[in-house]
């Protein structure tokens, strides 16, 4: 299955209508810590690898960004091993090769609306109290690439219906530029 997502700023009045029109579904509270090499050749190539829900249920997660917009998410542990072409355990893999560089809460409320899946993410970082970043991610799973540019078309319709019209930066990227801008500079400087 390929993800298709896009991030909004909303207001509190369009959050308020989206949320009158949607199923409640649960809260989730999820630790991530992404890993990159130390020139950070993984996150240029919009390529995330984390450890997602740090502790009992953690599970490494690879992103791999499909050329039409999508994530292909491999979570099976065997198949990452493969896309990094190690025979090492991955908690070996990483601390011979990998550093940390982000480490994030993400207080998640889940929806439902129709066909579409709403998280609504307020993002904290212990390396920085005072910050806390807001986002509203509508998502559609499709079967395959050539899916993916109507299921961009349709989010952005149902975002409109709502007024959200306003993209958001990736939570990644405000993380950085917040709390980390040396990396955010050295990432960025490739697109220049």
């Amino acid at each position: 299955m390929i993800e298709v997502e896009k991030k909004f700023e909303t207001t509190d009045e369009q959050l308020k209508a989206l949320l009158e029109d949607s199923v409640f579904v649960e809260n989730v509270v999820n630790h991530d810590i992404y890993y990159d090499f130390f020139d950070f050749r993984l996150v240029k190539e919009d390529i995330r690898f984390r450890l997602r829900n740090v502790g009992e249920k953690s599970s490494y997660e690879l992103k791999v960004r499909t050329k039409e917009g999508g994530d292909n998410e491999i979570e099976d542990a065997e198949e990452i091993k493969k896309f990094f072409k190690t025979e090492l355990d991955l908690n070996e893999f990483i601390e011979k090769n990998l550093i940390v560089f982000m480490d994030y809460k993400t207080e998640r409320q889940k929806y439902k609306n129709g066909e579409f899946k709403i998280d609504i993410d307020r993002l904290t970082t212990d390396e920085s109290p005072d910050f806390v970043f807001n986002v509203c991610e509508v998502e559609l799973l499709v079967e395959n690439d050539d899916q993916v540019q109507d299921a961009q078309t349709r989010i952005k319709d149902f975002a409109t219906k709502y007024g959200m019209n306003k993209q958001n930066i990736p939570k990644r990227e405000a993380y950085l530029k917040a709390i980390k801008p040396e990396i955010y500079k050295q990432i960025t400087s490739h697109e220049e």
